[in-house]
């Protein structure tokens, strides 16, 4: 022991069995703090109190020297050293459209000491001893959030690791020195992609409820913009189906922008964005005044009419010809036309053409008087009024002229007249007898009106307009009747009751009074003959009365 440095005896002397000198224990002490001082640890310090032994030296030297023994140690400076760690996870959209939503912020955690080892310095000589580090780091990883529909990270836990302290084994001290400065940093990155998504175009045909075509298919991702294509291929098919007779019904207005459903691991969207061009075939109406040739176009359209919209499909004229000859040789014509129609509709898609009924105007051809030839009877005084249905066709009716026989160049063989007596000498006359005042001379019959006197001419001017169909026609024959041709059957009414209430007065006349001297004939030419036979008997008495007034 350096009892230089301390200062302290370390040797003392005694007789046997006496008590130690005071001297022992403040050396004790005073080696206690000298250790302490110098980074020692008392472990054991003997007791400063006790006797000398009684060992026989006699007087030589102690052979058995009483020791007292203060038992030392170095001081250790003993420490953990440890490594923490800091997990960090961030996050980022891989989108290049402005509308995709903003990534999370970064998560990080800090876990300290996962990692430690001691380190131990002797402070006696300096010298330090280090053992090896321990410790694990178990990570069960951060869940990736949800970012929004559409979108989907690249993985669903990021960080999940496990790291020993092996690592650290073949580390420098530099190396350590940092990594117990900043910690052991676990960083993981978690990318969203937005999901695949689908816009589709579809042609639908209203009128027969079937789609004209396969949906037309654009991909893109959620948010992203979808382009001018699909925008461009609807006018394509706009005009397409236009051209081959469609019409639009409903015309979809496109999205500019991919739609956000969740596709995550799907061949194909499960909600695709779906537009529909809605048409229905175009319908064209033909009237019997424009008809069409398979060489027209129907409007709108680059298709041809069919055929069956030609005049003759949708006109039809059905002519009565009345032919006078007139007994000068020459010919009169008259033509009565019943004109039918019917329109058309042409479905442009199929061709179809369907019809309406048919309609006229007028259906009747009008009543025709055969013109009067003075000493001429037509063979038909009337061609009736006759109803012409669609399907009639078209007639020829001639009328003819008889001359009447002329009665007074054919008269009878009139009486021989008897021989006038040879007169004798009259004597004086007497004074005539005052003559009988004849009988008073029965009052003609009055004739019959003529057709053509002015208060009848106005009756059937007036009845002409009159929406009531007269007797002996329809209300449909007279509503399409022109005024004149009204006008001409009324008067032909007319006409027909004079004549029959002549023949009926003069007819009923002559039964009563000469019934046993003239023919019946049942009609007006027979009437006539009857009167001009009266006549020329009247006219051969007076002619022999004369004769014989003169003789």
């Amino acid at each position: 022991m350096d009892t230089t440095e301390t200062g302290v005896t370390t040797s003392f002397t005694g007789n046997s069995k006496s008590d130690f000198p005071a001297e022992v224990a403040t050396s004790l002490d005073a080696l206690k703090t000298f250790y302490k001082r110098n980074n020692y640890v008392v472990e054991t310090l003997p007791a400063a109190t006790g006797k000398f032994d009684s060992t026989g030296n006699g007087s030589g030297a102690d052979t058995q020297v009483q020791v007292l023994k203060v038992h030392l140690k170095h001081a250790k400076d003993v420490k953990t050293e440890s490594i923490k760690v800091v997990r960090e996870v961030t996050y980022s959209v891989d989108s290049k459209s402005p509308d995709a939503p903003k990534a999370p912020d970064a998560k990080v955690d800090t876990f300290d000491g996962v990692f430690s080892r001691t380190v131990t310095t002797d402070k006696v000589n300096g010298n330090v001893t280090k053992l090896d580090w321990s410790g694990t780091y178990t990570s069960n990883g951060v869940t990736s959030p949800k970012l929004a529909d559409g979108y989907h990270p690249d993985k669903e836990v990021a960080a999940k690791a496990t790291i020993s302290a092996d690592f650290l084994k073949n580390a420098g001290e530099d190396e350590i020195a940092k990594l117990m400065s900043d910690g052991l940093k676990v960083s993981d990155e978690v990318v969203y992609t937005p999901d695949m998504q689908q816009l589709i175009l579809k042609v639908h045909d209203q009128d027969t409820d079937t789609d004209l075509e396969d949906p037309i298919t654009y991909s893109g991702f959620s948010d992203e913009s979808v382009g001018n294509d699909p925008v461009n291929k609807m006018s394509e098919l706009i005009k397409k189906y236009q051209e081959l007779g469609y019409d639009l019904v409903s015309v979809p207005i496109i999205d500019q922008k991919y739609d956000t459903t969740s596709n995550y691991g799907q061949a194909e969207d499960s909600e695709p964005q779906t537009f529909m061009l809605v048409l229905k075939h175009h319908v064209e109406t033909v009237t019997p005044d424009q008809p069409k040739t398979p060489t027209d176009v129907i409007p709108g359209t680059s298709q041809n009419y069919p055929s069956g919209v030609d005049k003759s499909d949708l006109s039809k004229t059905i002519t009565r010809t009345i032919i006078v000859n007139l007994p000068d040789g020459t010919t009169k014509e008259i033509k009565q036309v019943v004109e039918y129609g019917r329109t058309a509709t042409v479905d442009a898609v199929t061709k179809k053409v369907t019809y309406s009924d048919w309609t006229a105007k007028l259906t009747n051809w009008p009543q025709y008087d055969a013109p009067s030839v003075p000493g001429y009877t037509p063979d038909k005084e009337v061609v009736d009024l006759t109803h012409v249905p669609v399907d009639g066709e078209d007639v020829t009716v001639e009328i003819n002229y008889v001359a009447v026989p002329d009665e007074l160049d054919t008269p009878s063989e009139p009486d021989t007249p008897l021989t006038p007596v040879t007169p004798t000498t009259p004597d004086k006359p007497d004074k005539p007898a005052k003559p009988e005042k004849p009988n008073k001379p029965s009052k003609p019959e009055k004739p019959a009106k003529p057709h053509t006197n002015k208060p009848e001419a106005q009756a059937i001017s007036d009845r002409a307009k009159s929406d009531k169909a007269p007797e002996g026609l329809t209300s449909t024959e007279w509503a399409h009747m022109s005024l004149a041709e009204r006008e001409r059957y009324l008067k032909g009414q007319a006409l027909a009751k004079h004549d029959d209430k002549a023949d009926s007065g003069v007819l009923g006349r002559m039964d009563d009074r000469d019934a046993n001297k003239l023919p019946q004939t049942g009609n007006r030419s027979g009437l006539q003959l009857t009167l001009l036979g009266l006549g020329l008997i009247s006219l051969a008495l007076f002619g022999l009365k004369k004769k014989r007034d003169d003789e």
